[in-house]
């Protein structure tokens, strides 16, 4: 496709009013991007270093092709058009393209939640009280839909798609084909919307970064000094993890090999590769130890290699690991999870990700609806019909892709509601009730742990019900963690589906259906007997699996629920007392120490919190002893000693004074 070079003289023919005002509108769509103010920017730094990952890149591609008549493509921002300036430049001597105006609004604005600070952009015409609710709650998406990216940002905080993708590394792609949704009852219904149009590929999950001095990419002679020995440091500490990876990039596609990738941090930027793990601990293949705080992302609640976990599946190795038989331990493993958590019936997938493809294929079989409600924020696997984000063009609440490669058909029955928690959203919900199947929700998001709804949720509950909207958890992470009841339990809220994973399967591969037998009946037409008239009385949509309940994985599951039958909530209690007090003693520190990070937390779950680029904190964590990995959520087990606590704090203190010394981060008066 070709493309213009650029040079000093076109640089200079340029004409100026054009070129800074192009100028100050790529700085504010890269700053929004990034989460910084637009003067922080150095229009001379390269893209990369700012801290633009891929995804921003694309992001950025999409909006300049649609204001400017010209075709670019990612890899001419890693070369003649790296920075702001010569992208500017190159733009101001082509022909801009009038936006389109915006559609004007006559609804007025509702008075903002309580709980939610009023949002800074311009208010749309103030029409009169006669407008109905649903005008009202549409005007209030356009004025919070400038806060979706904010929001949606903190669902990756230090991570962009294809890392979080990574956190369920045992994920197998489901083996299922949906039918077509059956047609909805007739019922009266609300005048609705015309159906959205396609819209550009929305990506707010990027990864927030700045780079390393205020957003610019000038360091201070001592900055630069102390960069340079501390990556010599760093890779001389794991030279064997550098070479493993190095040696399979060229056959193994992995995307945390190269996850926020800055030249800067180049030569650090590699996972580290495990030889072994026992309990709290991992040694990497350079014999290096560490305080694992990232436990198979939320996986590991008894830590790595429990006994029972070892013992059940030594005893189901030598007993074999058959396919097509029944295991004899499904029927059991179901009943400690129906025990546990008060679900009618249960069904079992090969992971979290195709746990929720399965219970969105019963919601719309059993309900005879096509759409479905989720939240801004939150993570439901990696299947492209649940990759949805707010659509900034629509303000019908209606999603646009995530990601590429997902497409807008994917996503059309989704609608993404921009502000979980928020009551408001309730009336969307209420507007949209004749085509919803179920509501989905991660009752605490992982990346927003601090943020735990209860109120909403009840209301949530009370709203569905009485609409006849199926109230689906998505307990992949929070499951068995928080509560053997998970945030059900924990809430006193019982979900009409939930799917659960992780914890569960005690470090193998699960994903687990769970929920009210009028919805999973949907799988195998519900009860029947031998010797009588009985038969499947339920519809069925289809459901397949070639490993799902495998031996091994039932083998562990019930050694796992067992013994937490066995110690009973105040197992799970305890470590979340050990959690909040972690999280205490750490951030009086930070604030003692006037550090721009908060660790967040909800049970056993903890994140660090923080806005700009903190790759440096976090390689120093590494470099001192503990493990975590590119997203940056962690996670306590009832393996990790009084001893390693100690270490994690100990780790965290040292990582902070020695870049102070750097000068990256300022020491306070003392």
């Amino acid at each position: 496709m070709g493309t213009q070079t650029i040079t000093n003289e076109t640089r200079m023919a340029a004409p100026l009013p054009a070129r800074q005002a192009i100028l100050a509108e790529l700085s504010a769509l890269v700053a929004e991007a990034l989460r910084v103010p637009a003067a922080d920017l150095n229009v001379n730094a390269p893209f990369l270093e700012m801290g633009a990952d891929s995804i921003v890149l694309i992001d950025l591609l999409r909006k300049v092709g649609a204001r400017y008549p010209v075709k670019l493509s990612v890899r001419q921002f890693f070369e003649e058009l790296a920075t702001l300036d010569a992208l500017a430049t190159f733009l101001a001597e082509q022909k801009p393209v009038a936006p389109l105006p915006p559609e004007p609004l006559t609804a007025p604005l509702p008075t903002p939640h309580p709980q939610r600070a009023p949002l800074p952009i311009a208010a749309p015409p103030i029409a009169t009280e006669a407008a109905g609710s649903l005008e009202r709650i549409l005007a209030q998406q356009l004025q919070v839909v400038s806060q979706v990216i904010s929001e949606q940002l903190a669902f990756l905080a230090s991570s962009d798609m294809q890392t979080i993708a990574e956190a369920d590394t045992t994920e197998v792609a489901a083996d299922s084909a949906q039918p077509a949704p059956q047609p909805a009852p007739p019922q009266p219904a609300p005048p609705q919307p015309a159906p959205p149009q396609p819209a550009p590929i929305v990506t707010p999950f990027a990864k927030p970064q700045i780079t390393e001095s205020a957003a610019t990419n000038t360091l201070t002679h001592t900055q630069q000094h102390y960069l340079h020995t501390f990556i010599a440091r760093y890779t001389a500490r794991t030279p064997h993890s550098k070479a493993w990876v190095q040696n399979y990039r060229p056959i193994l596609a992995d995307n945390r090999a190269s996850a926020g990738f800055r030249p800067s941090i180049k030569e650090m930027l590699y996972p580290l590769v495990a030889e072994r793990s026992q309990g709290s601990h991992l040694w990497d293949i350079d014999g290096n130890d560490y305080v694992d705080i990232a436990m198979g992302f939320g996986v590991h609640l008894f830590g790595h290699q429990p006994p029972m976990v070892v013992r059940a599946l030594e005893n189901q190795l030598h007993q074999g690991f058959q396919l097509g038989p029944q295991s004899s331990l499904a029927g059991q493993v179901a009943q400690l999870i129906h025990d546990l958590t008060g679900m009618e019936r249960i069904a079992f997938n090969n992971s979290g990700t195709e746990a929720v493809m399965t219970a969105l294929r019963l919601a719309r079989t059993v309900t005879g609806r096509s759409k479905i409600a989720t939240f801004a924020g939150s993570y439901h696997g990696h299947y492209d019909g649940t990759l949805a984000a707010p659509n900034p063009q629509q303000l019908d609440g209606w999603a646009a892709p995530m990601a590429p490669g997902v497409t807008h058909n994917a996503v059309a029955d989704i609608l993404v509601l921009p502000a979980y928690g928020d009551i408001a959203m309730l009336e969307i919900l209420r507007a949209h009730a004749h085509e919803l199947a179920a509501v989905v929700v991660e009752p605490v998001q992982s990346r927003r742990p601090d943020l735990q709804p209860v109120e909403f949720l009840r209301e949530l509950r009370r709203l569905t019900h009485d609409l006849g909207i199926l109230l689906m958890f998505d307990e992949v992470i929070t499951g068995f963690r928080v509560h053997p009841g998970g945030a059900q339990a924990l809430f006193g809220i019982q979900a009409d589906l939930v799917t659960y994973g992780k914890v569960v399967g005690g470090g193998l591969p699960i994903g687990v259906v769970a929920g009210k037998a009028s919805v999973l009946d949907a799988l195998d037409g519900g009860m029947w007997r031998f010797g009588d008239a009985s038969y499947p009385p339920a519809d069925t949509t289809f459901f397949a699996g070639t490993f799902c309940k495998h031996p091994l994985t039932m083998a562990s599951a019930h050694a796992v629920l067992t013994f937490m039958k066995e110690q009973g909530a105040e197992l799970q209690a305890t470590l979340n007392r050990r959690t909040a007090q972690l999280a205490a003693t750490v951030n009086a520190f930070f604030a003692e120490e006037q550090v721009p990070i908060q660790v967040a937390h909800f049970g056993s779950l903890f994140y660090f919190r923080f806005k700009g680029n903190m790759d440096l904190f976090f390689y120093h964590l590494v470099e001192k002893g503990l493990y975590l990995w590119e997203g940056r959520t962690c996670f306590l087990s009832t393996a990790h000693s009084d001893a390693d606590l100690e270490q994690i704090v100990q780790a965290i203190q040292n990582a902070v004074f020695d870049l102070q010394k750097g000068g990256f981060f300022t020491r306070p008066p003392r």
